[in-house]
């Protein structure tokens, strides 16, 4: 078998892409390769943290801000449990064109309005709110949540957003980016991990029918490092360009990827040359 090459930790991240040569030294390593989940976690967090901070410092804006909030009733009253309102009338909250939240107590919203654009219904007896990530209902009411009594006004929701705005919001988006870089990389990790066992199954297979002879922590070590192009176009597509692609693409190109590395271990075959 030729001399293999050496290469250094980042140096395998780059040459993943398209050398041959870097599979079969990743094969000779004996480290878990786990190394790469926490770089490709880390990339990825701070790619979505990043999109969350701009987000964030996008629309920490009063003059944004104020629309939504002067569609607010004038006062809003918790007593014996209800809603009380200026008017037995639904209050229609809109943003971009689209109305996300009512505050009704006439009746005619239920939570059975609730969708993917309204997300929050105020009735007399509670409030619902729907998640649109696991497609249900929370309902919470008001006499088991608020204090009897409590009242605001938009005056006040006003006032308190200014003030919030003035004194706090130059560290929201950082705040933002920290929490949300922390909670995406432990996120990012275990999802990252969960394709490698998935995609390793295609390792095993093709171990199996190249007879290459590898242990399983080699194969997952190679499905580690097949991932790393993958992964790498998929923060760039999903969070940078932000473009929405299938999934099946992203299975088919990892595959692809699986099948790059595992066959550049293959032999190749001699032919014997007869000479006359």
């Amino acid at each position: 078998m030729a001399e293999v090459k050496k290469y250094g930790f980042w140096k395998t991240i780059p040459l993943s892409f398209f050398s041959q040569d870097v599979y079969r030294d990743v094969a000779t390593r004996k480290t878990s390769g786990m190394s790469y989940l926490v770089v490709l976690a880390f990339i990825a967090a701070i790619a979505m943290a990043g999109l969350a901070a701009v987000f964030t410092l996008e629309n920490i804006d009063l003059e944004k801000v104020s629309p939504i909030i002067m569609q607010l009733p004038e006062t809003m009253e918790i007593k014996d449990g209800e809603l009380i309102l200026p008017e037995n009338k639904p209050y229609l909250i809109e943003a971009e064109g689209k109305t996300f939240a009512v505050l009704d107590t006439s009746g005619e919203y239920t939570f059975d309005n609730l969708g993917e654009d309204l997300i929050i219904v105020a009735t007399k007896e509670y409030v619902a709110l729907y998640d649109t990530g696991e497609k249900d209902v929370e309902m919470v009411r008001y006499s088991e949540k608020i204090e009897d009594g409590f009242s605001t006004s938009r005056q006040e929701i006003y006032e308190f957003s200014d003030n919030f705005i003035k004194n706090w919001g130059d560290y929201v988006p950082v705040g933002v980016f920290i929490i949300t870089a922390i909670f995406a990389t432990l996120f990012h990790f275990v999802y990252v991990l969960v394709q490698v066992l998935f995609f390793s199954i295609v390792g095993v297979i093709l171990n199996a029918s190249l007879k290459l002879k590898l242990d399983y922590s080699d194969v997952f070590r190679m499905t580690i490092v097949s991932i790393i192009p993958v992964a790498l176009m998929d923060v760039l597509v999903s969070y940078v360009l932000q473009i929405q692609y299938s999934a099946w693409i992203f299975v088919a190109i990892a595959i692809g990827w699986i099948v790059f590395g595992m066959t550049s271990l293959k032999k190749p075959k001699v032919k014997n040359i007869e000479q006359n």
